[in-house]
């Protein structure tokens, strides 16, 4: 119970790090003194005062601002898809910052995998080749074909340079590479967007539930797997 209990704290502060890095760019954590004031029984009371915060001082000039109230609305770390998708996105931005390219695409390209896994389930797909299934997100996603591409150059800069060791140009990876990375973040961060709007409409896990007892009965066997094993 005592993890069950942790998840669901952690998601309500991982809705606001996935908020911070689709919106601004900012990879964070939960380490550090100012996320400790959460991590206790009025969660639900703490997280209101912040997003109605978030409300009244919504200023429709400010696009960010706008663009973080709208993301805001629609996360729900508390579905472990959404949840682990999230975590590949930030930690991929703190490792791009820190030099670390290769780590970074390997993360991003998890991010990816974890939205192909969600829709394949929820969509009652048949596996296919990687490349395939990103056909398949376009499908269900609506993203456009440079979307796509970027997904395959994604898979295959992981699949080359990450996941194994480089045959050849392993010292030249950044040189060839890295004046594709902003567009590389991009693609991904659209795609998690188109995500979360997704999840949103095809909702498994509620955000906002009546009864936690209820919610935690209807939802253990999954979050079981996600925690535990």
């Amino acid at each position: 119970m005592y993890f069950s209990n942790e998840y669901v704290y952690r998601s309500y502060i991982i809705n606001i790090i996935g908020a911070l890095a689709l919106v601004y760019g900012i990879s964070s954590s939960f380490m550090g003194q100012s996320m400790f004031r959460y991590g206790h029984y009025n969660i639900d009371e703490d997280y209101k005062k912040f997003t109605d915060g978030i409300n009244r001082k919504h200023n429709n000039l400010n696009t960010n601002y706008k663009m973080f109230v709208y993301i805001m609305s629609k996360i729900n770390a508390l579905d472990p898809y959404v949840n682990r998708a999230i975590f590949y996105y930030s930690k991929s931005l703190g490792l791009i910052t820190n030099l670390f390219e290769e780590e970074a695409i390997i993360c991003l390209d998890n991010c990816i995998d974890i939205i192909i896994q969600f829709i394949k389930i929820k969509e009652k797909l048949p596996t296919k080749k990687r490349k395939d299934m990103h056909i398949l997100l376009k499908e269900v996603l609506y993203i456009n074909d440079l979307n796509i591409k970027y997904l395959d150059y994604i898979y295959d800069l992981r699949c080359d340079f990450g996941a194994h060791p480089a045959k050849s140009l392993w010292w030249d990876f950044n040189e060839i590479h890295m004046n594709n990375y902003e567009d590389i973040i991009y693609n991904v961060r659209l795609t998690l967007i188109k995500f979360i709007e997704y999840e949103y409409s095809n909702r498994i896990v509620s955000k906002k539930p009546i009864s936690w007892y209820e919610w935690f009965m209807d939802n253990c066997d999954l979050i079981y797997d996600f925690i535990w094993l």
